[in-house]
């Protein structure tokens, strides 16, 4: 998972019309109709948004950290369709690989009850790349990060592994292929780590 320091910053004229227009629009409709809202100026918005957030991940996804290509997209960390609120938060919003964001998009709820006005006060049930180091939360066996370490990871990185699915077969092989050399990370092997790990 990625950490990132830098949310996107609204000039004047977007705050405007984030305030003016589209929060207006998400309370009258609610978290999910409200982002949907496609006049031009909110496309503008969203795309350089979009660019910003995978500008600052290096072009990869913020929770699995795979390359972003066709499918990357514009993602809520807290869903919007439970606290539309957060909906144009700009600490709210990263760029995810689509496997990710339908994750995300299952209706879980990544905030704490209760839920505080100002977005940063609020505490999260996984990671938050704006606010959290992953990697004081989750641990891996080797440098390369291929294999995650279950035993020293937090629990906060023991509930976003389990979130998004980090420690299952297929995230496994995308960490490994990120290092271009699936012969030192053999497919076997990554199942036989997997099953070391959790049995330590």
């Amino acid at each position: 998972m990625l950490k990132i320091d830098k949310p996107y910053k609204f000039n004047r004229d977007e705050w405007q019309h984030v305030s003016t227009v589209l929060l207006p629009y998400v309370r009258a409709n609610g978290g999910k109709k409200g982002w949907e809202k496609a006049d031009a100026t909110t496309k503008r918005l969203k795309s350089r948004i979009r660019e910003h957030t995978m500008i600052e991940q290096g072009n990869n996804c913020v929770y699995c950290e795979d390359f972003l290509t066709g499918g990357a997209q514009l993602d809520h960390i807290v869903p919007k369709q439970l606290h539309s609120e957060f909906c144009y938060e700009p600490k709210n919003l990263v760029t995810s690989c689509a496997v990710c964001n339908m994750y995300v998009k299952n209706g879980d709820d990544t905030i704490q009850a209760p839920v505080e006005r100002r977005y940063e006060q609020n505490r999260f049930t996984i990671i938050h790349p704006y606010f959290n180091d992953p990697d004081v939360h989750i641990k891996y066996t080797n440098e390369d990060k291929v294999i995650i370490d279950l035993n020293r990871c937090t629990p906060l990185g023991l509930a976003t592994i389990d979130f998004f699915h980090l420690n299952d077969y297929p995230a496994y092989c995308k960490r490994a292929k990120r290092h271009g050399d699936l012969t030192k990370y053999p497919i076997d092997g990554i199942r036989l780590a997997k099953m070391i790990s959790v049995y330590k």
